[in-house]
């Protein structure tokens, strides 16, 4: 006898493959499925409700577990979300809101200009996945590794989810001051250090010996000299210039000029219906 529900059988809308910015280049650790790898494609289903109120509850995002558990509903050829390149997850996200709930993002803004307030706008985030930057295959090893004076090459590594994360969590304790889009700067570097990791280097190549103990790598990176740091966070910020950027373009409404305007990927104001609205300043 089949006891399946038949009010479920319509219910799940179709989804959509796109290309993951990294093309599945990093993965190496069964992160992903394995047809993943072949060219970074990737389908991605809609939420459903229960994945909607898991993206809008801050325990489970400051745990991780909302991203987590949507993922393994939403996209199951996704293995190990806390694995995933941040700027993966961040491109995933969106794929996600678009396919479940619809490409336009309302807003609300105020530009800064004279005697203006506050409008109403739509942003398509269609957008932000056409514009979205995807690591070169051909120049992926010499970006992501660097030769010191001392002739020590330094192997770095793309943001992790769980890397972001830690950090965060960090930061509750002792608030870091920075976005996520800022962890190259040499000031946050330092204050990563401080807090006990440095995501960003994943080995040092000295005198033909690969160092991978993290503890070894915090303690290196603290005693660099401060402009060696300054180049290494130089080659960090290049390296990761990829990836969705949620900017948009949009016309004020008061002195008719065009304004970037950065969208949020906080979840609990990205995942909203199109009738509920994030106030930008």
């Amino acid at each position: 006898m089949d006891n399946t529900n038949p009010l479920l059988r319509t219910l799940r809308l179709p989804g959509e493959t796109v290309t993951l910015p990294s093309k599945g280049l990093f993965y190496k650790n069964n992160e992903v499925a394995p047809e993943v790898l072949v060219n970074g494609e990737i389908y991605v289903q809609p939420m459903t409700t229960y994945e909607e109120i898991l993206m809008k509850t801050p325990d489970l995002l400051f745990t991780g577990q909302a991203i987590v558990r949507t993922f393994a509903q939403c996209i199951p050829q996704i293995y190990n979300p806390l694995e995933l390149l941040a700027a993966d997850v961040d491109f995933l996200l969106i794929a996600i809101r678009k396919i479940s709930l619809g490409a336009q993002l309302a807003i609300t803004y105020r530009h800064d200009c004279e005697n203006s307030v506050i409008h109403d706008y739509s942003i398509d985030i269609n957008q932000f996945i056409k514009e979205t930057r995807y690591v070169d295959p051909a120049t992926v090893t010499s970006s992501f590794s660097h030769m010191l004076p001392n002739g020590q090459n330094v192997h770095l590594r793309p943001f992790r989810l769980k890397d972001v994360l830690e950090i965060s969590q960090v930061a509750v304790n002792e608030p870091l001051g920075e976005t996520v889009s800022e962890l190259d700067t040499v000031e946050f570097m330092s204050k990563l250090l401080v807090a006990g990791t440095c995501p960003a280097i994943e080995s040092v190549t000295a005198d033909a010996e690969v160092i991978t103990n993290p503890a070894h790598i915090k303690e290196w990176v603290t005693a660099l000299p401060v402009l060696w740091l300054r180049e290494l966070a130089d080659v960090i910020q290049k390296a990761n210039k990829w990836g969705a950027d949620p900017t948009s373009n949009i016309i004020c409404k008061d002195c008719g000029g065009t304004v970037a305007v950065q969208i949020p990927l906080n979840p609990q104001n990205f995942f909203t219906l199109p009738s509920d609205r994030e106030i930008l300043n």
